[in-house]
């Protein structure tokens, strides 16, 4: 009976160690499965990432290119509403021009906020100094564009007045210096 006892204990140590050696392979099959659907998951969520930066970066290329365009535009009217009006006169007709010169028809289909900003240039007209401070905000390789809107501010009315002169004076003078 020792003998007999001495195999089946034998037997069950065998039989329990292949048991547990299943419950170990499985156990390492589910840790390897959840590891390897966690990298697939994170590669997958890297995919997502890059997509979702990729647009991102797309988006803030068209919000700079609008901001741009929007900061462009405001010191244009700020730059030609203070040439008309260094006279001390601001008529409407050069307004007007200055709204036909700038923007066109797009004029009318600005932005609402874009619009609010040139009406409050309009009802406050911004000294050379102030229209300066909007001028830097562009990008300097589209300065020329200021030169023409002055040139034809001043000509608008057909006639160059001393502070229309003055002014264009003061303009290039910071062109070339800023």
């Amino acid at each position: 009976t020792g003998i007999g006892a001495l195999i089946a204990g034998g037997t069950g140590g065998v039989a329990g160690g292949i048991f547990s050696s299943t419950d170990d392979s499985e156990e390492k099959a589910k840790h390897e499965g959840f590891k390897e659907g966690k990298q697939y998951a994170n590669s997958e969520n890297s995919v997502r990432m890059n997509q979702l930066l990729n647009n991102l970066k797309k988006q803030e290329d068209k919000f700079k290119e609008q901001k741009d365009f929007e900061d462009f535009t405001i010191a244009a009217f700020a730059v030609g509403i203070s040439v008309a009006n260094c006279d001390g006169e601001l008529h409407p007709d050069e307004i007007s021009d200055l709204e036909e010169i700038i923007s066109g028809e797009s004029y009318k289909s600005l932005p609402f906020s874009l619009k609010i900003e040139i009406r409050k240039l309009k009802n406050n007209p911004p000294n050379f100094n102030t229209a300066m401070e909007y001028v830097k905000k562009v990008d300097k390789n589209k300065w020329e564009s200021f030169s023409d809107i002055i040139e034809l501010v001043m000509n608008a009315d057909g006639h160059i007045r001393r502070e229309e002169n003055a002014y264009f004076e003061a303009w290039k003078r910071f062109n070339n210096v800023a």
